[in-house]
């Protein structure tokens, strides 16, 4: 924001505590931008001070006076940067790129080859196995197979992203499960994020890493349709929401309103009798062809389809518009139960 002219000059500065830091290889790429303590004495002595300084990302303050919601501030930064076509604000390090490759050779995977990275929302990482979480947030890895088997027929690799807990993936030639690799590293994990060709995922926090490479994302599952996905290189297809006591889907408008739109917790949606119904693999695998067309610039939108994105886009303009681009096909076979 601060680049961009968006918000008042200011000197930031991360506290963070050791035990407290994710990937510290990503925190790292943020030096340029960001004065990271680490140190536990110097943090002691600055926390006192944070309660008066922080900033409540909840909502971000604009130079123009304006206070939004973050999920809408960040798809208006990230407009205008695109716009001013701006180039990422990071770039994986030679050395980085270096190493990365090394270790995906002894995965088997060639330095000739490309690849994409998966990445499939399950409880395990946020223990909530009771649901009383952002579990509608969660996708089953299993209708992921038609994709996975798309990216490979192409000539492709598909690099699986999580952690341990998650379930395992069946073997399946040219599919690596990192997740449950011994080789998995804080490094590692930016560098796939980094050097993929697309990454697909659903909407959790490693869905913001890509972008930051400049890589774009086939987002799936997306769900709440109030969170904005700020990337234009980006394509999604949301959940649809089933209204059990209608027997009927919401469309986008009923979706994307902020009553609904901006629920993140899934016994909010119980309440209201609503069930977010999962993509099925052919629309997963629909986006994923449509995300390579887009890579190998062999892709048609035809008048039809356009139109289509811009029915999405006046319905969300209301609360602040989207970035990314529906998917073509989803908007397609679903228009009747969109509009």
């Amino acid at each position: 924001m601060t680049q961009l002219g968006l918000n008042s000059h200011r000197h930031t500065i991360l506290l963070a505590r050791p035990d407290q830091i994710v990937n510290p290889c990503f925190l790292d790429y943020w030096k340029p931008y960001i004065d990271i303590v680490t140190e536990p004495e110097s943090i002691e002595k600055l926390t006192p001070l944070s309660d008066s300084l922080q900033d409540v990302l909840a909502g971000i303050r604009f130079s123009d006076r304006r206070t939004l919601p973050y999920f809408e501030a960040w798809a208006v930064v990230q407009r205008e940067w695109e716009k001013q076509q701006r180039s990422p604000l990071l770039r994986l390090s030679d050395s980085h790129l270096e190493r990365g490759w090394d270790c995906l050779a002894s995965l088997g995977v060639p330095r000739d080859a490309w690849f994409v990275c998966l990445h499939v929302r399950e409880p395990g990482f946020h223990q909530d196995k009771k649901g009383l979480y952002q579990t509608f947030r969660n996708a089953n890895i299993d209708t992921y197979t038609l994709a996975m088997e798309t990216v490979r027929e192409r000539g492709g690799y598909v690099i699986r992203l999580g952690d341990p807990s998650m379930t395992p993936l069946a073997p399946m030639s040219g599919v690596i499960d990192y997740a449950h690799s011994d080789l998995k590293s804080d490094w590692m994990d930016i560098f796939l994020c980094g050097a993929c060709r697309f990454y697909i995922g659903t909407t959790s926090g490693l869905s913001h890493v890509p972008p930051t490479f400049g890589v774009p994302c086939a987002m799936t599952n997306w769900t709440p349709m109030g969170i904005r996905s700020p990337y234009g290189a980006d394509l999604l297809i949301p959940k649809l929401y089933w209204l059990e006591s209608e027997q009927r889907y919401l469309s986008l408008a009923e979706s994307i309103d902020p009553q609904i739109g901006y629920i993140q917790y899934a016994p909010f949606l119980a309440e209201k009798r609503i069930k977010p119904v999962d993509n099925s693999p052919e629309d997963i695998n629909a986006l994923v062809i449509e995300m390579l067309e887009r890579m190998e610039e062999t892709g048609n939108y035809t008048e039809a389809d356009h139109g289509l994105q811009r029915e999405f886009d006046k319905i969300s303009a209301k609360y602040t518009a989207y970035s990314s681009r529906f998917s073509r096909d989803f908007l397609k076979k679903y228009s009747d139960i969109l509009f």
